[in-house]
């Protein structure tokens, strides 16, 4: 049986899965009822991509891949940013932890 691995995160529950395991030989129905069970309290799952496009169809996934899963049709997913933003703010002061320079 060929199976695939995934990680799975559910925004609406902030609940992520690691090592989800599917059967490619499963229909996507039995697919997709597996993957709501996963999360115990979702009634409907709908599975996105990091990009923001809803998959249709289980054999387009790629073993490893990160899936957002929607727990209502009408949620919104977003696309995941690849990159993490940190604000720098500089200022008149030394950074923390920066000895003051003394001449000796």
């Amino acid at each position: 049986m060929a199976t695939k691995c995934i990680q799975l995160y559910c925004p609406s529950l902030d609940e992520t899965i690691e090592n989800f395991t599917f059967l490619l030989s499963a229909s996507d129905q039995q697919n997709l009822e597996h993957l709501r069970a996963a999360f115990g309290t979702l009634k409907s799952a709908w599975p996105w991509d990091t990009a923001g496009h809803q998959i249709d169809g289980f054999a387009d996934i790629e073993d490893g891949q990160r899936i957002l899963v929607a727990g209502d049709f009408f949620e919104a997913i977003e696309a995941e940013s690849p990159f993490r933003i940190i604000e720098y703010h500089p200022t008149d002061t030394a950074p923390l932890g920066a000895q003051p320079h003394s001449e000796a």
